[in-house]
């Protein structure tokens, strides 16, 4: 999938879980470090489908 932020900056990424435990319009993005997942925080941004997996 190709994941925009609000700053228009974007990034390709993988559903690596797509269970039924998540509801709703909301996604995970895994980070290398706690830090990393810190200064990403919580954001609105969109998410597209560039190709079909699995």
């Amino acid at each position: 999938m190709r994941v925009t932020l609000a700053d228009g900056s974007s990034f390709e990424a993988i559903a690596e879980d797509v269970g039924g435990a998540i509801r709703g319009s909301i996604i995970d993005v895994a980070h290398e470090t706690k830090a990393d997942a810190n200064r990403f925080g919580r954001q609105s941004v969109e998410v597209r489908m560039i190709r079909k997996g699995r």
